[in-house]
């Protein structure tokens, strides 16, 4: 019977190895955002692979950005935007204690929070949000790959 057993492991083994060989190679895609050629910080650079896997990563005050582990092959990409912040200074913006604009620790006299200028949207950005009209893709098929992206 010890015979038997051996011979499902080793068989479940091979069929391991061989499902393991299929995985596709995975890469590092680094590169920059720019809007009018200006690095963008603090946006959300989205890859969705072929297996329709979904790998963000979010910019550094350069604008630089780096995914690691996504699968080689098609890559469709989208940029997440966040609207702009009201201008420093501008009325009804408190700083919290952190010296960062605030609504939540400005209190009025009659106890409610100040209300600050709504945030300003990125309208020229929005064909950005979505893969499937951003316009960005590319094939990844090195290691470690840059794509540069360059908004309008």
């Amino acid at each position: 019977m010890s015979w038997l057993y051996r011979a499902a492991a080793a068989a479940l083994a091979g069929v391991l190895v061989v499902l393991a060989g299929c995985d596709r190679p995975r890469s590092q895609v680094s590169g920059t955002v720019r809007h009018k050629g200006t690095p963008l910080p603090k946006v959300f650079v989205i890859a969705i692979a072929a297996d329709n896997q979904t790998y963000t990563a979010a910019t550094g005050p350069d604008g630089r950005y780096a995914l690691t582990g996504v699968p080689r092959g098609a890559i469709r990409v989208a940029v997440q935007v966040p609207e702009s912040a009201p201008p420093q200074g501008e009325k009804g913006a408190v700083a919290d204690r952190s010296g960062s604009k605030s609504d939540d620790d400005a209190i009025t006299k009659g106890g409610k929070a100040a209300s600050s200028p709504p945030a300003r949207p990125r309208p020229e950005l929005a064909k950005y949000l979505d893969p499937n009209t951003s316009g960005l893709s590319f094939d990844l098929r090195d290691p470690e790959q840059t794509y540069d992206i360059n908004l309008d």
